[in-house]
């Protein structure tokens, strides 16, 4: 069973004691969807791999890495992520190759939506790369991809976005805190339930 944005909007009716005056969650769903994605980063993790060739400094992956928590070589060994220019001074420092990577940066020379890392120093043999990312989600659209667990944050973080966005300039009212209030507990519980892998 997956989430259906017509329930939670059917929910949100409902809680929000608005009834059908509540035509489209669309925009605040989606705003939800995408907090929930960077609060609870576990939820969304997932591991990739990568090979790296002998000599080469650059490898392009199959997946969309959005947000990369760890890379890992197949000796378990952790790759530090680094800025470009602190790559590259390395690399003039010690061009040669080695059979251990220490450091990374994502690359995106070519601005042409292919995702890259760029590596540092440059393997001596072919090399697998473990990369563990979390996918960002951000529209309504996205519902498919979120876990049903999280249902409840979702109705609440809704009903909280709707809430603030009808109150006066600079007032919040008692339902909007209250929201916000079930929100924060429901985000503190799925945090707790979806730790990060690393």
């Amino acid at each position: 069973m997956s989430l259906q944005s017509s329930a939670i909007l059917s929910a949100v009716r409902s809680r929000t004691a608005r009834g059908q005056s509540i035509t489209s969650i669309d925009t605040e769903l989606g705003i939800v969807i995408s907090e929930l994605c960077t609060l609870v980063p576990g939820a969304f993790q997932d591991v990739g791999s990568a090979v790296i060739t002998a000599n080469s400094q650059t490898v392009t992956l199959s997946f969309n890495y959005n947000i990369i928590t760890a890379i890992v070589d197949s000796s378990d060994n952790i790759i530090t992520e680094v800025p470009i220019n602190v790559l590259l001074a390395m690399q003039a420092a010690e061009p040669s190759a080695s059979s251990v990577i220490k450091h990374y940066c994502k690359y995106d020379r070519y601005s042409d939506s292919q995702f890259r890392i760029f590596v540092h120093p440059k393997p001596s043999s072919n090399i697998t790369l473990s990369i563990y990312h979390i996918a960002l989600w951000t529209t309504a659209s996205d519902i498919d991809e979120v876990p049903l667990s999280f249902l409840e944050a979702l109705i609440e973080g809704v009903c909280f976005k709707i809430e603030l966005g009808l109150g006066a300039l600079g007032e919040i009212s008692n339902e909007t805190i209250t929201h916000k209030t079930f929100y924060d507990e429901q985000v503190k519980i799925l945090q707790s339930r979806y730790p990060l892998i690393r």
